[in-house]
Order: structure tokens, then sequence, then C-alpha cells
């Protein structure tokens, strides 16, 4: 017998609580060894290692751990893996107080600005590798100490590493750990740290988070499509594919519906069999826009449907399968579907633009001239480099085609499109793309107005390298500081008119 999730602790009733719980324990004892488990995750390891055996700790300087002086510190731990292949899930359960960035190998894999909030990040989880390696590895974490006077300060951390073999390997925060001001500075040593306590301890008297009676959607998904769970069955997978897509399927009202993502923020074409059994239609259903439109090229064999489906980067959206035919159904577009991009012929936009900043936050006065299309963080303006807010590009725009749509290419991080004063809506993700209704364009010239915002960050990464009265944020704890990397902003382009 093959059981999805961990070796079942507790009763998923309230019937006869608590002896119910003692009978599903007892009864686990009881057939566990003759039973194969999958499914099981790291996760909640590393969450039961952090709140029974790891320490709070910090550098090894103030003792009192109320009386922290402020500031960052590196914390590192080298931990082997002999052999990478033979991980099934490895994850890492942390906080810190004031905050913490959580480095495996050197990359980023997880941050968190709340020491109440216990995060949980995977070093490789049921779908990717992730960072881990054979031979030595190694966890960094960047902790800092907010305020200006000293005040508590604490690192607490526990790994687990899960092999398909069944056994785990887990380490937690302790005296191992070793600690440094500045990471990789020359000739700075990594030096010891202290431990301050255990996981409940105060001020900051953390409680274990509840432990989860079912295994995740994500676990079951994998095993069921990938890992050979319905291998020695008649039955085929949900769904598969050769690309890099996530799903999730139900039935309503007679329709199998798949919600399918791309997960890669890259575009990408992927073969996608469903079972779904004999069907008459499908259907992409487009969540941005609401349209429904037939697809044309599909096959279906033994009760599976093979498709052939392109995604943008990040795109998503429904595959919709019924026993009736499109002409059954009323009030829904049957404009097929191409399994690919739409024919288009797009006439790109060219520069310069005029673009207008607000002053009041920091932007130039009057129009700046962009000769093409840049990241904000990249011009010479100090002002420009880190303003935050709603920046408006226009142009005069002609051509002898009337265009159906207009592609704004990529932005960050939001954008809405005004033709001849005409609000043509707003994008935020890929493809970054409005319909132009009929009318809108004229003969001759058209004013294309382009309306970019993008996130604070620049502003509160700006503002903390100036004194308080000249800073135009205000948080109650701005957790960037100057040197921090800014991050990306503005309309990129290519803007293209579209026509279909």
């Amino acid at each position: 017998m093959k059981i999805v999730g961990g070796v079942p602790r507790k009763s998923p009733s309230l019937s006869g609580y608590p002896k119910c719980d003692e009978e599903v324990a007892m009864l686990a004892d009881r057939i566990a060894p003759r039973l194969r488990y999958f499914g099981n995750s790291a996760s909640s390891e590393a969450q039961e290692v952090l709140v029974r055996e790891a320490k709070w700790i910090w550098d090894a300087g103030e003792k009192d751990v109320m009386k922290q002086p402020h500031g960052s510190r590196w914390f590192k731990k080298t931990f082997t893996i002999d052999d990478v292949s033979k991980v099934q899930t490895a994850f890492v359960s942390i906080t810190a107080d004031n905050a913490y960035r959580l480095f495996v190998n050197g990359r980023c894999i997880g941050d968190g600005i709340d020491f109440h909030d216990v995060g949980s990040h995977a070093m490789k989880d049921e779908y990717k590798q992730g960072p881990l390696k054979s031979g030595p590895n190694v966890i960094e974490v960047l902790a800092d100490n907010w305020d200006n006077t000293p005040n508590p300060a604490g690192l607490i951390a526990a790994c687990a590493i899960r092999y398909w073999d069944g056994h785990v390997d887990t380490f937690k925060t302790d005296a191992s750990w070793t600690c440094t001001r500045n990471r990789g500075q020359y000739g700075e040593q990594d030096a010891v740290v202290q431990e301050f306590g255990p996981f409940a301890m105060r001020p900051w008297g953390l409680r274990p988070r509840g432990k989860d009676l079912y295994v995740s959607y994500s676990a079951l998904s994998y095993l069921v499509s990938y890992a050979g769970l319905l291998s020695d069955t008649e039955l085929r997978p949900d769904f598969e594919t050769d690309g890099d897509l996530r799903f999730i399927h139900r039935r309503l009202d007679g329709q199998d519906i798949y919600f399918v993502g791309n997960r890669l923020d890259t575009p990408q074409t992927a073969a996608c069999r469903f079972r779904v059994g004999d069907v008459k239609s499908v259907e992409w259903w487009d969540p941005l826009n609401g349209e429904r439109t037939a697809l044309t090229d599909w096959e279906c064999a033994d009760g599976v449907v093979e498709a052939k489906l392109a995604f943008g980067p990040g795109e998503s959206g429904f595959v919709v399968f019924s026993k009736a035919l499109p002409s059954e159904m009323v009030g829904r577009d049957h404009r097929a579907r191409r399994n690919g991009q739409d024919a288009r012929c797009p006439s790109v936009v060219e520069g310069p633009w005029k673009v207008s900043f607000d002053p009041a936050w920091g932007g130039p006065e009057g129009e700046v001239e962009f000769k093409r299309l840049e990241d904000w963080t990249k011009r010479p303006e100090w002002g420009i480099q880190h303003y935050s807010g709603i920046a408006t590009y226009r142009k005069t725009v002609t051509s002898k085609e009337v265009p159906t749509h207009i592609s704004l290419g990529d932005v960050s991080n939001l954008a809405r499109v005004k033709l001849n004063g005409k609000d043509l809506g707003s994008v935020w993700c890929w493809p970054w793309r409005v319909a132009v209704p009929g009318g809108v364009w004229k003969d001759g010239e058209n004013l294309l107005e382009i309306e970019v915002a993008n996130l604070w960050l620049n502003r509160l990464i700006g503002d903390a390298s100036l004194p308080p009265e000249k800073r135009l944020t205000r948080t109650t704890v701005n957790p960037y500081k100057p040197t921090e990397p800014l991050r990306r902003s503005g309309l990129f382009g290519p803007v293209q008119l579209e026509r279909e």
C-alpha cells in the first residue's frame, strides 16, 4: 500500500477527541513498517527542530540580549551533502529581530522583516533543484538590528534535509555558527557567536505553529504526476507536460477546467496532456480580459487530450473542456486562438519620448527627453534614479494602418495607456497590451500617453541618505540603506502598434 504524505499522528475528525488522535497514532505505529510513504516534506521537520532545539544567537559582544548595538551581522554555517540527487526536499525555518536575508551558496532564497513571522524557505522542493549541490554547502544570513539605540537582537533558524530513502539530516543555530560584521571583507576573520536561549525565550516569546494534518497540494501534485505514484496502475496522470508549468483542476457543470500557469519569467511553448475523456471542444479563457476563444489544434486519444500551448512570461489561464460543441455554447467568443502567438503586424514606435515626473516626489521640473526607453535608475539625474511615483510618457504617432492593439513591451511596474485622451486601460503583467477601440485612432497625428508607476523602494533608499527634514517618505521603519541596489523602474518597450 502507498500513502501520500507523512505518517499520520492525528485524526482529521474531532469525534471522540482526544481519544481519536491516540487511536490514529497507535494504528499508524502498527502498520507503518508495511507502508510506503510519499510526500514527506522537510518543512515540518525544520519547524520541529526550530522549536525544540534551535537557539537564539547573535555576535559574542554584548551579553545582555536587551542591549545589543544596532547594525548588521553576517552569520554562516557550512554543511555537506554527499549526493544532492538523493535529496527529496530541504527547508530552512528562520526568523530574526529585526530582519533577515537568507542565502544558500550565494543565492538569496528568502527574507523577512517581522520576528513574529517564522519563514519557511525551500533549499530544494519537489519541482526545483534549488541552490544545493553535492559537497560543501554554505548558509549565510544577513541579520539587521534596526534603531539607533541598543535594543534586542537575535537570529534563530533550523534546517532539515530529507532524502528519498527516508532519513533526515538537521542542524540549527547554536554556538557552532560563525559571525562577521562585513561579508567577505579582506582581513576579517569569522568570529564565534553567543547563544541566548531557546525558541520561546523572552523578549520574543514565540509560540510553535500548528502542524498540518494533510499533505501539501504541491507535494501531492508532484507525486501523482511525476514521481511514478500511478506507475503500477492503468490510470494516466491528470496532467502531463514537457514544459515548466503548474496546474490545478476542477469539474464544474459537466466541464473540466484546468488553470495552467507558466512558472518561468520567459516565454515557453509546451506540449500538454489532459486526462478528460472524450470531449468535443477545448477553449482558452483569458483571466485578464475575460475573453473565451476556441482552441483548434488538439487531438484526443484514449480519453487524453493533447495540445501544444504557448505562454508568455508568467502567463496563466484556463483551459476548459466540454462535451458540447462550441456552436452550442451561447455568448462565447469562438475566434480561433492559435496554439501559439496570434498573427500580428507590429510597427515599433521609436524615440524620443517626452517624460514628466512629479516634482512633489523629487522628480525634475518640466519634461525630460528620453532619446530611448531606459531604466530610470540608469539615468544621470538623482531625482529620477530615486523617483517613486507616476511618470507620464508622451509622443505623437502616425500610421496609415489603424492599430487594433498597443503593446508596451516591458514595464516596471504598472502602466495606464491613453490615446487622444481616451483611457484604454491599465496593465500590470504580461502581455503589457491594450486594445484600441474603433473610432479612437485618427488620420494624421495621434497623442499617445503612457503613465507608469513603480514601487516606493527607490525613494526609501534615496531618503535613507538624506537628513530627516529633507526626506519625502514617512514610515515607522525604513529597512533600506543608501547602498541598497535600486529596483528597475520605467517603460522599457518596445512600444508597438499592432494590427490583427
